[in-house]
């Protein structure tokens, strides 16, 4: 039931007679957002937030630090000098041990350091000290998110926002948070809010574009970077985004003269330099190529920065054909990525075993399939990464009836939650059980995300690879779905795996050849698994056998989908449509046969992945 603002006042002069002045203000604030030009709200809220300010101040009877003392950190912060700057911090809370502003700047020093844990305990403290700082509440919501609790992260940016609603980074910072719980409309409306107070706020136009790459929605992303590079043209990621969305609507053209001018503005820009390397055939010879390797050699570039060039380097090598520099440089890059990541393999294992124990618990239990009356059905196309996936669904994208969504992050992200509900004791799922009522609800909430793309056809498709791990959960609760399984050669899948830098930092088993082939083998026995399980459920497609019988393949590829044959398929690499993988580039060319020998000229190279393939191993390597 809405309330008039003259019911919303009274409540507020209620909570303030009360002493809730945080309350106060944030309904001071919603009267405010609803009616801008309301002055009895206004004069209200200034007059508390002054009243406010003097409490604090006297409240700090005893003095507060010195503007030199605290000069002295933020000059240990810039020089990089984090421990001396944290001893000084907890030297002063010593001495002012009510200062929130201390424990704020703590929680800023322990964030550099990646202690997160302390630095929400300091942010706590600055919260508790001060409860209407609202740069405080901001601060701990970024912590809380960084530690992964999205949910208190939003509370507590909902606080600072409360009580300060004109920070547009703080709208920023929500947007993010919303992108990431899938409330893409209320990210939206975040973004444009930020824009409304500072329409020059270029993180803002970028950071939009990037949600609208994420949906698909290319032309709108260009749009969003072409509004923030009209304020700042000399920004060499946002040129890189820009070209990335050009790329990804197969304007190559375009996408070259943006790589080319963000490495223009940025020598050290090691993604445009890759993704150029991918979109033309540079030679070793070619001053950009010895302009990279020369930066390469500086020792004072730091490793997150090298993986790019050390990839784009070994792709050069190899159309250069010299496979044994390529592979050297292949081998570097995968070293560095490797290191960043720091994984433990033990957590693979430990997830295959999981989702097989708990769908073998749960395969007897009817669903009642809480779902949204759908006017489009999914077509899953799952497999190993670089197994012929977007190949596929540039076919099936190709027929008038089909819509290619890409590789859509929902199902990844329900079944994470839903696993994390599920109860460490057997036998224990009931229907009232929080996973219970997430297993009852999973496909409504999967369209509930999908409902956001828009999707006007009858069917589309979701080619998220990895999703060959849930495909038991998929048929469960989509009875309408169909899963196309892509299979590859399993030394020319690991190989391309091998060579491709990957655009976000999942895929952590892939930049080693032991753990890769590792994880090879947990994927053959899974999808054992899940045929066992679902015999004639899950159609098996061969990457080389269409390459080697492209009209056979594809007509019962659409007989099996139930789609009618149409001649367009055949055609696939003329389809105008939205490519964001690692295959945009062969995608758009016609089919060719031998990409699964390339392996070959590096064979000598790969005796520890070949071993393992062929022979089987612990299923634990990582060294």
């Amino acid at each position: 039931m809405k309330i008039t603002a003259r019911q919303a006042m009274k409540k507020a002069l209620e909570a303030e007679s009360a002493g809730e002045f945080n309350t106060a203000i944030k309904i001071y604030n919603s009267i405010i957002k609803k009616l801008p030009e309301h002055k009895s709200a206004r004069d209200k809220l200034a007059k508390l937030q002054e009243e406010s300010r003097s409490q604090n101040s006297e409240k700090s009877a005893r003095p507060d630090p010195a503007k030199e003392e605290l000069g002295k950190i933020e000059d240990l912060i810039s020089r990089g000098t984090l421990e001396k700057a944290e001893k000084l911090c907890n030297q002063l809370i010593q001495k002012f041990p009510d200062s929130g502003a201390l424990h704020g700047i703590l929680g800023s020093i322990r964030i550099k350091q990646a202690k997160n844990q302390l630095a929400l305990k300091s942010y706590d403290k600055a919260v508790l000290l001060n409860p209407l700082d609202a740069i405080s509440h901001l601060n701990k919501s970024l912590v809380l998110e960084s530690l992964g609790r999205l949910d208190e992260s939003l509370e507590a940016i909902n606080e600072g926002i409360g009580l300060n609603p004109m920070i547009p980074k703080a709208y920023l910072q929500r947007a993010g948070l919303y992108s990431k719980k899938s409330k893409y409309e209320e990210a939206f409306e975040d973004y444009d809010h930020a824009l409304s107070i500072d329409s020059k706020f270029v993180e803002a136009h970028n950071n939009k574009g990037a949600l609208y790459t994420d949906l698909g929605r290319m032309r709108e992303a260009l749009d969003s970077y072409d509004k923030a590079i009209q304020i700042e043209p000399r920004s060499a990621h946002i040129h890189y985004n820009k070209a990335l969305a050009n790329a990804s609507l197969g304007r190559f053209d375009e996408a070259i003269k943006g790589h080319e001018k963000a490495l223009e503005l940025n020598p050290t820009h090691g993604q445009a330099f890759q993704s150029l390397s991918n979109l033309t055939s540079l030679k070793p010879t070619d001053s950009i190529v010895t302009s990279s390797i020369n930066l390469l050699a500086d020792g004072n570039k730091s490793d997150d920065h090298k993986a790019p060039f050390l990839f784009a380097l070994g792709k050069i090598y190899e159309v250069a054909g010299d496979y044994d520099t390529s592979f050297s440089y292949l081998e570097k890059g995968n070293l560095v990525q490797n290191t960043l990541l720091n994984y433990n393999f033990q957590n693979y294992i430990y997830t295959f075993k999981r989702i097989k124990h708990i769908y073998s618990e749960l395969k007897s239990r009817e669903l009642s399939n809480h779902q949204l009356t759908n006017p489009s059905r999914p077509i899953f196309i799952v497999g190993m990464p670089r197994s012929g996936t977007s190949l596929v669904e540039q076919i099936l994208a190709s027929h008038q009836e089909v819509y290619g969504a890409g590789e859509l992050r929902f199902i990844g992200e329900l079944m994470g939650n839903l696993l994390e509900l599920y109860p460490p004791q057997k036998n224990q799922i009931k229907n009232d059980s929080p996973f219970g009522k997430a297993l009852e609800f999973f496909s409504q909430d999967y369209y509930e995300k999908v409902a956001y793309l828009g999707i006007t056809k009858p069917v589309f498709t979701d080619k998220m690879p990895h999703n060959f791990r849930f495909i038991g959960f998929i048929l469960k609760s989509f009875p309408e779905a169909r899963v196309i399984h892509c299979k590859r050669h399993p030394i020319a899948t690991c190989w391309s795996i091998f060579k491709t830098l990957f655009g976000h930092m999942g895929n952590s088993f892939a930049y080693n050849l032991n753990s890769l082939g590792n994880y090879y083998k947990l994927y053959e026995d899974l999808m054992a698994f899940w045929h066992r399980e679902f015999p004639g459920k899950i159609y098996d497609l061969s990457y080389e056998g269409l390459t080697e019988n492209q009209e056979d393949e594809s007509r019962r590829l659409l007989d099996f989908c139930g789609l009618e044959w149409q001649e367009e398929c055949m055609q696939f690499h003329k389809t105008e449509r939205t490519v964001k993988t690692a295959s945009m580039n062969q995608v758009r060319k016609k089919l060719y046969q031998g990409s699964s020998d390339e392996w070959k000229k590096y064979e000598k190279h790969l005796k520890p992945l070949i071993k393992i393939l062929k022979e089987g191993d612990d299923n634990g390597s990582n060294k």
